[in-house]
């Protein structure tokens, strides 16, 4: 399965899940109970850090093979 993430509409990362190690489904289940986004936590690994501010929108999509 494919997998991106957007702040603001625009891509800031985009992966596929053939490489994780554990099922896709029971991480995005705990994650979605346990993990807020918070500013300055999202883009500080990008080359310049591109840290998500207060107020913008984080989204996450996974698109699953037909």
């Amino acid at each position: 399965m494919s997998g991106q993430y957007r702040a603001n509409d625009d891509l800031r990362r985009d992966g596929n899940t053939r490489l994780l190690h554990h099922d896709v489904w029971d991480q995005i289940a705990e994650r979605s109970q346990a993990i807020t986004p918070k500013p300055g936590g999202v883009g500080r690994a990008m080359k310049p850090p591109v840290p998500l501010q207060r107020g913008e929108v984080a989204r996450t999509g996974i698109e699953a093979p037909a």
